[in-house]
C-alpha cells in the first residue's frame, strides 16, 4: 500500500517533516502488516519517551535514539489511523495528550538531571510557556471549528459573513507562515527535536531551553493574535463561545 496519501498535509510544505516521513512510512507499512492499531504505536511512543528520560542519566545517544524513535512513532499513529480509517476524537485525544505529557516530562527530568537554579528557572519558565501554547492552540481550534460549524449551518447566505470567514482564514495563513519555527515546530510536532541537545551537557540545555522559550514565547504571541480575530468574526456574526 502506497502511504503518501495519508501523510500530514504539510509534509510537502515542510522540509524537515519530509525527512522525518523517510523513516516513519516504512514502520508503518511494517506496522500496517501486523494490524498493530494506532493507539498501540502511541502507547509505544510514549514508552520510548520514558526510556529516554532514564538514558538522560546515563547516555546522550541513548536518549538521541529514544526520543527521535518517540517522534517517529508518533508519526507512524497518525499514518496509520488515515490508513485505517480508525480515527476517532478519542484516539486524537490520547495522541496530543500524550505528546503534550512527554514534552512536559522531558523538562522535569532535565531539571532534575542539571538540577542548578538556572536550569530550574529556564525549565520553570519552558513549562508555563509551552503549556500556554497548548492551551492556545485548543482554544483556537475551538474557534475555528464553532464558525466552520455555523458557517454550514446558516439558513440564508450571507454574503458579510462568507467574506469575514475568507479573511480570517487568509490572516491565520499569514500568521501561521510569519515565522519558520512555529510552522517547522510548534504546530507539526517537530518541535521535539529542538529538545534533542538537552541532554547533550549543561551549555547545549541553557542554550537549548532558552531558544525553546523564545519559539514559544512568540507562539504564544501569534496564537493571542489570531484569537483576537476570531473573536471579532464570532462577534460580529452572533456567534456564542461554547
Amino acid at each position: 500500500m502506497l502511504l503518501n496519501q495519508f501523510h500530514n498535509k504539510k509534509v510537502s510544505e515542510v522540509f524537515l517533516l519530509k525527512l522525518l516521513y523517510i523513516f516513519s512510512s516504512p514502520l508503518a507499512q511494517v506496522f500496517l502488516l501486523f494490524n498493530i492499531k494506532a493507539n498501540t504505536i502511541t502507547t509505544l511512543s510514549n514508552i520510548s519517551a520514558m526510556i529516554s528520560y532514564i538514558s538522560i542519566f546515563y547516555n546522550f545517544y541513548f536518549f538521541f535514539f529514544f526520543w527521535s524513535f518517540s517522534l517517529i512513532l508518533d508519526i507512524c499513529d497518525g499514518i496509520v489511523a488515515r490508513a485505517t480509517k480508525t480515527s476517532s476524537a478519542a484516539g486524537s485525544f490520547y495522541d496530543h495528550f500524550s505528546d503534550f505529557l512527554k514534552i512536559m516530562g522531558l523538562f522535569l527530568f532535565i531539571g532534575i538531571y542539571y538540577d542548578t537554579k538556572i536550569i530550574w528557572i529556564l525549565v520553570s519558565l519552558n513549562l508555563l510557556v509551552f503549556s500556554t501554547v497548548d492551551y492556545l492552540d485548543k482554544v483556537i481550534h475551538q474557534k475555528n471549528a464553532l464558525i466552520k460549524y455555523n458557517k454550514i449551518n446558516s439558513v440564508s447566505s450571507n454574503n458579510s459573513f462568507n467574506l469575514t470567514i475568507k479573511i480570517i482564514i487568509k490572516i491565520n495563513t499569514f500568521l501561521n507562515n510569519l515565522i519558520i519555527y512555529r510552522t517547522f515546530f510548534i504546530m507539526h510536532g517537530q518541535y521535539n527535536l529542538i529538545l534533542l541537545p538537552l541532554a547533550y551537557n549543561i551549555y547545549t540545555a541553557q542554550y537549548t531551553l532558552v531558544l525553546s522559550f523564545l519559539i514559544c514565547f512568540w507562539t504564544i504571541t501569534l496564537l493571542l493574535i489570531q484569537i483576537k480575530e476570531l473573536n471579532n468574526i464570532m462577534i460580529n456574526n452572533n456567534i456564542p463561545w461554547k
